[in-house]
């Protein structure tokens, strides 16, 4: 009875022991899960150079433009429009208290206009950094002036009333002042190109993080861009 008492107890301890070791392994294995776990939580991070950095990004990035804008490129083309303008003037006389209707010249003009915008790279830029993202304010849009159009495809008409022969001093009139309306349409249709000026910034920006290395899976792999003159965003206003 004592021997057998002996060996229930033995194989109860060897029993209690492979279970210390096992819950052991587990615990170890548990505290290696952790380990690894924060380590791939920070390998983002440390896989950045200092330069590109949250506190450091913006200051990068202004020295490299510095170099670009050292080589006479002091603007960054981000969109074209082409738009088909139509001007046109009229006036009327009239004769004898005006009883008599002289008639009308109506001058109109035709013009196949190409508007441009850009950004100045000498102007303010701000980066920020929010995960894998990198968040751009770049400066305002600004069209290019003065507005080309194609002189060889402006078309030109004159209707003069049966009294009048002042069309041609008319369309004279009507020519100066086209580059002046061109001009202010180009301000007015800053919204229209600013989606496409978005895009070209985001790839102006992805090219700058590829060739500094920093576009990749452990860095950065999205761009967003806001212009400095659109509705305040909260970094903005930081």
């Amino acid at each position: 009875m004592k021997h057998v008492t002996i060996i229930i107890c033995a194989t109860l301890g060897l029993a209690l022991c492979a279970t210390f070791f096992y819950v052991i392994h587990l615990g170890a294995g548990f505290v290696r899960g952790i380990k690894s776990g924060a380590d791939d939580t920070g390998d983002f991070i440390v896989g950045l150079a200092e330069g590109f950095q949250k506190e450091n990004i913006t200051e990068t990035f202004r020295q490299d433009l510095q170099t670009i804008n050292g080589t006479g490129q002091g603007n960054l083309e981000v969109a074209l429009v082409t738009s088909t303008e139509y001007f046109r003037r009229r006036s009327s006389k009239t004769a004898v208290w005006d009883l008599i209707d002289l008639g009308t010249t109506t001058t109109r003009i035709r013009v196949p206009a190409t508007y441009r915008y850009h950004i100045k790279l000498s102007d303010e830029w701000k980066l920020d950094t929010e995960g894998q993202t990198v968040v751009v304010i770049a400066p305002a849009l600004r069209p290019s002036l003065p507005v080309a159009f194609d002189t060889g495809r402006v078309y030109k008409s004159i209707d003069e009333g049966w009294a009048r022969f002042n069309g041609y001093e008319q369309m004279a009139q009507l020519e100066r002042n086209i580059s002046f309306k061109l001009n202010r349409n180009a301000k007015h249709n800053k919204n229209l190109a600013r989606e496409e000026s978005r895009k070209t910034i985001e790839r102006f920006v992805k090219h700058w993080l590829k060739r500094n290395d920093q576009w990749r899976e452990d860095g950065f792999t999205n761009v967003e861009v806001v212009f400095a003159d659109e509705p305040k965003t909260e970094l903005q206003t930081n």
